[in-house]
């Protein structure tokens, strides 16, 4: 919701006449003040009490104008930084576990931009550093904003006290005059539960937008399929008014299990057919009260049900003069909220302990969860990845080649639109403190059955650390083939049936053959003949023992000479079985 928006839709005119009540609270707090939402002049000339002018005033104003804008509290307010600022998108990131952004106006955001530049004339230039904050940089105490509202509002002349929690829910107000659900508000004040935005509506005798209307043929097949017991219970009444009985009206399938009847015999059946003590036993009674109160009922009942007493939750809603009843199997509940508290444990531990970075960006383009992995390796401080967008230009992305890349063309923006996953793409980006990180994308759609845009669930990996282990081993390779290419040293490497699989070193001047027509022969075949028995009992020596077996004897070279030399021959086992995957002999001329 903008600052002009608020403008724009009246909640009444300043001159309405307001009670003029003290806040309540405790300590350095203040709760609430018995002030109504602030109409349209109202919040102007709040607004136009920040002057604007000078270093403070110009603070003051981008404090007061992001407060009617955003709908923010105290605490939010305070931990918004500079990088929060998204001019380019015109809205405004706000960080915590329930990060959100919101939307504001043009007008806001030159207030915001005014202060900004301010700050940076002070010599602020840490844009991770508090938005709102002291001549030094110092974040403002929460008491000093508290003070400036109720001053603004004493003076922009708006009876009662003005508090934050006035500006939070005039905010929340022009959102439910302009058609804005319940919905819609939990997720523009950043509320953890529905419950949370549903008790603040009340408090300010708003109603909602409804979502939708559900068809009652949608109805009864939703109905269907739930795993709770659902009834309707409809009541008749005698000729007198007076309720008499009382009918069911529907029994979904799972009702009609808990009873232990047939779905289709219920449907029509009187009350006291199905259950005989329900008029004695001060069933009737409850009912009857519920209807005349229009009320409410839940808790704990125990029911006979599949032969055994059985503990269920039970609500029990009136609806002009039908009752609307709910049957859910306690133990069954529990073990559900057990298995998903559990589920969402183990969830929460892998990606605590998790070396690859996660996050899940929402359709809207903005990351709601993010693990200390991914921040760690896009070198963003805890917790500050949530409310910001993977698809931001200031990430500076590079191809493998040096290349920029497109914001449209990331993997997350991809998958976001097209729904398809991508796998290890690698990519570049510009870390806060400047330097540059290799990393390895992967994305997975998140389907909820709406369609593009869709959520994406993003993997990060480290390349910098597998680069450099890379190299190392590149050099070493390198370094081995040097030192083949100037030893005397012959490396062979054999099958344990002893087959030549590959052979290095000086092979054409100590045999007079290449180490590819080595390949495939028996290592024995150029051994002398009166050694080769020996040669093969120490291959067989070292296939049964881990011991290192060394030997001299003699070989023919390619003119037939006799060669004098020195071999030491060694399993290579696998560590995991311990089988033997190869023989490796070193051999050397003896002089």
């Amino acid at each position: 919701m903008s600052f002009g928006a608020l403008q724009a839709r009246g909640l009444g005119t300043g001159a309405e006449t307001r009670p003029n009540t003290a806040e309540r609270g405790s300590g350095g707090g203040v709760e609430h003040a018995d002030v109504p939402p602030l109409s349209a002049d109202d919040i102007t000339g709040l607004v136009r009490r920040a002057s604007g002018r000078g270093h403070t005033g110009s603070r003051n104003r981008a404090l007061v104008s992001a407060f009617v804008a955003a709908g923010l509290g105290v605490s939010e307010a305070l931990s918004i930084t500079v990088a929060d600022i998204d001019e380019t998108a015109g809205c405004i990131r706000i960080g915590g576990d329930r990060g959100r952004s919101v939307a504001v106006d043009a007008a806001v955001m030159a207030a915001l931009g005014t202060w900004v530049e301010a700050r940076r004339g002070l010599g602020l230039a840490d844009e991770t550093g508090p938005l709102f904050c002291t001549r030094d940089g110092l974040p403002l105490e929460a008491s000093y904003v508290r003070r400036l509202i109720a001053r603004l509002g004493r003076e922009a002349g708006i009876e009662g006290v003005v508090n934050a929690r006035t500006l939070r829910e005039s905010y929340a107000a022009a959102r439910l005059a302009a058609g804005a659900t319940v919905e819609d508000l939990r997720d523009a004040l950043g509320h953890a539960s529905l419950a949370s935005t549903q008790r603040f509506v009340r408090q300010l005798g708003g109603v909602p937008a409804p979502r939708t209307t559900i068809g009652s043929d949608l109805a009864e097949a939703l109905f269907g399929v739930a795993h709770a017991g659902l009834t309707v219970l409809r009541a008749q009444r005698g000729p007198d008014g007076t309720i008499a009985d009382f009918v069911m009206e529907y029994v979904n399938p799972a009702a009609a299990g808990i009873i232990g009847r047939a779905p289709d015999d219920l449907p029509g059946a009187s009350v006291r057919d199905v259950f005989p003590n329900s008029p004695t036993d001060g069933t009737y009674a409850r009912w009857i009260e519920l209807i005349e109160t229009q009320g409410a009922l839940g808790g704990p009942r125990l029911y006979e049900s599949e032969g055994r007493t059985r503990l269920f939750r039970v609500r029990r809603l009136a609806h002009g003069d039908r009752i609307l009843m709910s049957f859910e199997d306690q133990g069954t509940a529990r073990a559900a909220e057990r298995a998903a508290a559990q589920l969402q444990a183990r969830q929460a531990a892998y990606l605590e302990c998790s070396q690859v970075g996660v996050f899940i960006m929402e359709p809207n383009g903005v990351i709601a969860v993010a693990n200390p992995a991914a921040h760690r390796i896009l070198g963003i401080p805890s917790g500050r990845l949530v409310g910001l967008s993977p698809l931001d230009p200031r990430w500076r992305p590079t191809s493998t080649d040096g290349s920029p890349v497109d914001p449209t063309e990331l993997p997350a923006a991809l998958t976001r639109v097209t729904g398809q996953p991508i796998r290890e793409r690698e990519l570049g980006f510009t870390r806060s403190d400047g330097r540059t990180t290799w990393i390895s994308v992967s994305t997975e759609p998140v389907e909820t059955g709406g369609g593009a845009p869709f959520g994406v669930a993003v993997t990060v990996t480290d390349l910098g650390t597998l680069r450099r282990v890379t190299a190392r081993a590149r050099a070493c390779e390198e370094a081995g083939r040097l030192m083949q290419a100037v030893s005397e040293t012959i490396l062979l490497r054999c099958r344990p049936d002893l087959t030549v699989i590959h052979a290095s070193g000086p092979v054409a001047q100590l045999l007079g053959r290449t180490p590819d027509e080595l390949v495939g022969s028996r290592c024995t075949d150029w051994v002398d003949e009166e050694d080769r028995q020996t040669v093969r009992d120490v291959h067989l020596h070292a296939l049964e023992s881990r011991d290192s077996v060394g030997i001299d004897h003699g070989i023919r070279d390619g003119s037939g000479a006799l060669v004098a030399v020195s071999r030491v021959v060694r399993a290579v086992r696998d560590p995991s079985t311990g089988e033997v995957e190869e023989l490796q002999s070193v051999i050397q001329r003896r002089d």
